[in-house]
């Protein structure tokens, strides 16, 4: 798929594993005034960052992977990842 001259793809941060605060990843998300958000974290990470987005009233598209299946990041993340579609 193309891009079309307005549009732009833009690494937003790179975490460890071990990486746990996603407030100022999820400030990040907001300043670039993102359309959607592709979220490749690890599980643990994943309920982490999407209660860092609710908590910052930050509420749009996301895409991921596999781990999104997990019931327990599912159930942590809450509301704010409803919505949130992986290949």
């Amino acid at each position: 798929t193309r891009l079309s001259p307005d549009e732009m793809i833009v690494e937003i941060a790179k975490v460890n594993p071990d990486f746990s605060d996603f407030s100022t990843i999820s400030a990040k998300v907001l300043s670039y005034g993102c359309d959607v958000v592709g979220v490749y974290l690890l599980n643990g990470q994943i309920n982490q960052f999407y209660r860092a987005l609710k908590s910052q009233q930050i509420s749009l598209p996301t895409f991921g992977t596999d781990v999104f299946e997990s019931v327990t990041e599912i159930r942590k993340s809450g509301p704010a990842i409803e919505g949130a579609v992986y290949a």
